[in-house]
């Protein structure tokens, strides 16, 4: 038979699966240190193309506004600069992305922990049906008083 309550809570469980299963694939069998180290990783690797990207182009326009009046100097002064931005811009970067990936980590652990709990309440339901189900016998009618020898 039938409850109610256990398929609302079936479909209730199964409409959350499909909502958050892409969300939360990638964080169900990784710690969070290891999720971390290569995300990291990732970061760094990403912010040094994006501030290469960037570096390139400003210099581009920097030397080609001003080629005739750059010399050795003013040339590695520039390179130091870039140089100096870039450490600069990669502790940040990967500070702000560390952050992000941490937060990220939090929330589908969150979601992972609800789940379980709707699969334990879903096995609470199971076993108070269960109970519901089972048949009782009452042994009044099965020994009548004094059919087990307590009056004699």
């Amino acid at each position: 038979m039938l409850s109610e309550r256990r398929v609302i809570h079936m479909t209730r469980m199964e409409m959350d699966r499909q909502r958050d299963e892409r969300e939360i694939a990638p964080y169900l069998n990784i710690s969070r240190r290891d999720y971390l180290s290569s995300r990291n990783l990732i970061g760094f690797i990403a912010g040094t193309i994006f501030y290469g990207v960037i570096a390139a182009v400003v210099l581009g326009v920097v030397v080609w506004m001003f080629a005739e009046q750059i010399d050795r100097t003013i040339a590695m002064t520039g390179l130091l600069i870039t140089a100096i931005g870039y450490i600069i811009f990669i502790f940040f970067y990967r500070s702000w992305y560390y952050r992000r990936c941490s937060d990220e980590y939090r929330d589908a652990k969150k979601k992972i922990n609800k789940m379980k709990q709707d699969w334990d309440k879903l096995a609470e339901i199971y076993s108070d049906e269960m109970d519901a189900t089972r048949p009782t016998v009452d042994l009044d009618l099965l020994f009548p008083e004094g059919s087990l020898g307590e009056n004699e």
